[in-house]
């Protein structure tokens, strides 16, 4: 997604939640040096907080939060959220500006807005279908949706034991106990969650979460440990003087965590999703930022999803592993595409909807 100087937008949208705000900010298209340093680690498995328990109990409760609309459920194969510009936003760069839209498609490339979907204030959205309930979850808080009526439930996101200043930029996975985990950016205040901005370095983490039972993705126990932590100062060039927007997705094989540097992707690898993660490779130079990535197990090929923040559209790639360098990405989604006005589309989040 276009990536850019937003502190007043982060502080405005941390303030409509305890999820925080978007990282959102140009950046200029140029290799990157080496002027951070990226470290990796797994998360400490004696933390009774984010212990995985081998079998979850069963969410048998009725749909919490509060009922705000009713969609025609999808019923193509792939989902996306992403955001686009408000109608008659004089600054479309700004992540206060953006609004959280829904999409479906049957092949992953051609998309339409879900049928009686009712776009919402908010950014950088992630999107997972757990049995009958798909969850939206962006910078403003959660949706639920009953994917047998199609009712639209809004709720919060609190994270639990932790004295973190919200998150920005989430991404979900679902655990095989049934668990949903939530990896994110810290939210910075006062501050760039995804840079130093004014300060002459800083540390910037990858965290994780793991849903508290019976919450339905409305509280999440914080990991205290980072998986990733990047040192990033003066010497920085380019979008190596980003780190931002985690997507987290299994490729088949192996956990994938994609991480935004400015323009850029890269791609860490784990068997485990607690970590540790090591760095695989780049899967895009300056092709595009804001990444997302599916399996798609039918045809045993990862789908790679990254923003164009100059033109504001989204881009896809297709590879085996999700794990190579991609050199040619295709345009598959861009505000003339929408069924409304809108200067940009940005930051995927995927789904299998299953």
């Amino acid at each position: 997604m276009m990536k850019r100087s937003h502190i007043g937008a982060v502080l405005a949208l941390i303030v409509l939640v305890s999820g925080g705000c978007a990282s959102e900010r140009t950046t200029e298209l140029s290799q990157p040096d080496v002027g951070s340093e990226v470290e990796v680690s797994g998360s400490s498995p004696e933390s009774e907080e984010y212990a995985v328990e081998e079998e979850a109990e069963p969410d048998t409760a009725a749909i919490a939060g509060r009922l705000v609309g009713k969609i025609t459920p999808p019923v193509e194969k792939f989902l996306m959220a992403f955001h686009s510009c408000m109608v008659g936003s004089p600054d479309c760069n700004n992540p206060a500006q953006h609004e959280v839209q829904l999409a479906q498609s049957a092949n992953g490339i051609t998309w339409t807005v879900v049928e009686g979907w009712q776009a919402y204030p908010g950014s950088v959205p992630d999107v997972l279908r757990r049995d009958d309930v798909l969850y939206v979850i962006s910078t403003s808080g959660l949706r639920r949706i009953d994917m047998v009526s199609g009712d639209v439930y809004e709720d919060r996101v609190e994270l639990v034991g932790s004295d973190l200043f919200g998150f920005v930029d989430p991404s979900l996975a679902l655990l095989p106990t049934g668990e949903l985990t939530l990896f994110f950016l810290p939210g910075q205040p006062g501050g760039d969650p995804a840079s130093c901005g004014t300060q002459p370095s800083c540390t910037r983490e990858i965290r994780s979460a793991l849903e508290i039972p019976q919450s339905q993705g409305g509280q999440f126990a914080v990991n205290p440990v980072a998986h990733v932590s990047v040192t990033i100062d003066q010497s920085c060039r380019g979008g190596d003087c980003f780190f931002s927007d985690p997507d987290i997705f299994f490729n088949g094989k192996s956990w994938v965590l994609y991480i935004s540097r400015g323009a850029s992707t890269d791609a860490l690898i784990s068997k485990d999703i607690n970590g540790p993660f090591d760095y695989a490779s780049k899967v895009s130079d300056n092709s595009g930022g804001v990444p997302a990535g599916i399996w798609d197990p039918e045809r045993n090929t990862v789908l790679t999803y990254v923003s164009n923040g100059q033109k504001g559209t989204i881009l896809n790639a297709a590879s085996v592993d999700g794990l190579s360098m991609l050199s040619s990405f295709s345009e598959v989604l861009n505000g003339a595409m929408l069924p409304f006005e809108s200067g940009l589309v940005g930051s995927p989040g995927l789904a299998i909807n299953e």
